[in-house]
């Protein structure tokens, strides 16, 4: 007859579940005797009625039976308990079937972290994750110091367009300037003369120099400035 656990709800909403009634053989049928539902919260022998609403052989189907918890209905329904519905009225075939569950539920009493106690913490929000992990808002500006902030800085020094490098980057210069050098080196102008080598970028601009050396047939590039 009953359906066991629900669910762990939310304070103050409304909620539904099905069970249904047989016959010893299995046959369905009827829920007669005028029946009715309470519900008992925790371990305490106090019930309520409030909130509940019983349809029995919903839409024609006999032994077919809906219960309706309307939790914001009365000030019984508190958050952190456990509730268990039964019959508090009601026959099958002719049998008594007063106290049999139909179904069980909790407000907010699941809730766990590690191994704490019940509804210590309520799970975290979207935006409290991304406050966590330092995101900004979605849509919203990159916070100093954010992931946001550092991603938002990698695509712009990789992915914007910027001017051609005009000169020999400092040795604190950022990666970018350092590579571009290398690739202009490997793609763009390079004239070695028997005194110097000269790099140029794509526009034909000289980015750097060396000064070469023929020492005993040993050739040596200075650094490049």
């Amino acid at each position: 007859m009953g359906t066991g656990y629900q669910d762990d709800f939310v304070e103050d909403s409304k909620h539904y579940w099905f069970f249904n009634t047989q016959k010893t053989d299995g046959t369905p049928i009827t829920l007669a005797g005028t029946p009715s539902l309470e519900v008992y919260i925790d371990d305490n022998i106090v019930q309520d009625t409030a909130g509940l609403t019983l349809d029995v052989d919903v839409d024609g189907v006999t032994g077919l039976h809906r219960v309706t918890v309307d939790t914001s209905a009365d000030v019984f329904y508190v958050t952190a308990s456990d509730f268990g519905v039964v019959l508090a009225a009601g026959t099958v075939d002719g049998v008594s079937v007063v106290g049999s569950n139909v179904g069980s539920f909790s407000i907010e009493n699941r809730y766990m972290v590690g191994t704490d106690g019940a509804n210590t913490v309520v799970p975290r929000t979207a935006q409290q994750i991304r406050d966590s992990l330092k995101l900004a808002a979605s849509g919203g500006a990159a916070a100093a110091d954010s992931i946001d902030q550092w991603l938002e800085a990698i695509y712009d020094v990789w992915f914007t367009a910027s001017a051609e490098s005009t000169g020999m980057p400092i040795a604190a210069a950022g990666m970018r300037l350092k590579l571009e050098l290398m690739i202009s080196m490997n793609l763009y102008k390079v004239i070695n003369t028997d005194a110097i080598a000269e790099i140029y970028n794509s526009l034909g601009v000289k980015i750097a120099e060396g000064v070469l050396s023929d020492i005993a047939g040993t050739f040596t590039k200075q650094k490049l400035s």
